[in-house]
C-alpha cells in the first residue's frame, strides 16, 4: 500500500471505531465495502490499529475504543488534515523566510544610503567650517 492509502486507512478506521467499538476484521471489510473503499488486509488493519494506539487516539480494553484525543483528531480532519496543515505551515514558513531576506536586503540598502548621506553631510559641514575659517583669516 502507498503512504496515502495508509493515511486514508488510518482516518477511516478511526472513524469506524468512533461509530462502533467492537468489530471483527470481517466487519471492518464490510464497512469498507459499503463505502466503496478498497478492503484492507488483516495485517494492514493490525498495523493501523497499533499506530492509532501509539498515537493515543484509541485505547485497548477488551476491544478497541476511541479516546478523547481521537474524537478531537477526527474533528481536526484526521491524518489528512494534519498533513494539509503541515504543508500550509511549511509554505508559510518558506514565505516568511523569503520576506525576511527581502527586508534584510532593503534594510542593508537603507543603511548604506544613510551612511553615504551622513558622510556627505559631514563633508559639507567640514567644508563650511573650512570656508568660515578661511574667510575669517582673510578679513583680518
Amino acid at each position: 500500500m502507498l503512504t496515502t492509502d495508509y493515511i486514508s486507512l488510518l482516518d477511516e478506521v478511526l472513524t469506524i471505531i468512533k461509530k462502533t467499538d467492537d468489530l471483527s476484521d470481517k466487519e471492518y471489510s464490510t464497512c469498507f465495502k459499503n463505502k466503496g473503499l478498497p478492503i484492507p488486509s488483516s495485517n494492514d488493519l493490525d498495523k493501523v490499529r497499533q499506530k492509532l494506539v501509539r498515537d493515543g487516539f484509541i485505547i485497548v480494553t477488551s476491544d478497541y475504543e476511541i479516546a478523547i484525543e481521537g474524537y478531537i483528531f477526527i474533528e481536526e480532519l484526521g491524518y489528512r488534515g494534519q498533513i494539509s496543515r503541515k504543508k500550509n505551515e511549511d509554505k508559510n514558513q518558506t514565505r516568511l523566510e523569503r520576506l525576511t531576506q527581502e527586508n534584510a536586503l532593503r534594510l542593508n540598502n537603507l543603511t548604506c544610503f544613510l551612511a553615504i548621506g551622513s558622510g556627505l553631510l559631514a563633508l559639507i559641514e567640514i567644508l563650511k567650517f573650512g570656508y568660515f575659517l578661511y574667510d575669517r583669516c582673510h578679513l583680518v
